[in-house]
């Protein structure tokens, strides 16, 4: 779970993947891992997670989006192109599918946004 002010992340890049590396800021080294070694050890951290980007054909109906901390936004309703249709049965927003990644936590992928349900929100209304 990110949690602001107690963590801090670091992108790592592994060719088109990279590592969300979540580490209490007086830990963090600033070192990108470069060797397979550095990589297995980043990996081996619990507070690791693999993130990628996603194509708009992993982005079916009824796919669940999430925030970055995990709390549910909605459900697909609908892939147009590159936005997608996300609902909550209340509330409808469009997510261009650049603000959406993908995340391993264990042997299951989610799918979350880059922008938070506040975020879609305000922008869903113009402000």
């Amino acid at each position: 779970m990110f949690r602001p002010g107690v963590y801090r992340q670091a992108l790592l890049a592994l060719g088109s993947c990279f590592l969300i590396v979540q580490a209490p800021a007086h830990a963090q080294s600033g070192v990108i891992a470069q060797t397979d070694a550095e990589v297995a050890k980043a990996m081996a951290d619990p507070d690791v997670k693999m993130v990628r980007n996603v194509s708009h054909q992993e982005l079916r109906e009824g796919v669940a989006i999430v925030e970055g901390s995990g709390q549910t936004i909605g459900t697909v309703t609908k892939v147009a192109g590159n936005t997608i249709v996300v609902s909550d049965g209340t509330e409808t927003w469009r997510v261009p599918i650049e603000q959406i990644y993908a995340y391993s936590d264990g042997e299951t992928d989610h799918f979350a946004s880059r922008l938070s349900r506040a975020q879609l929100s305000a922008e869903r209304k113009g402000g």
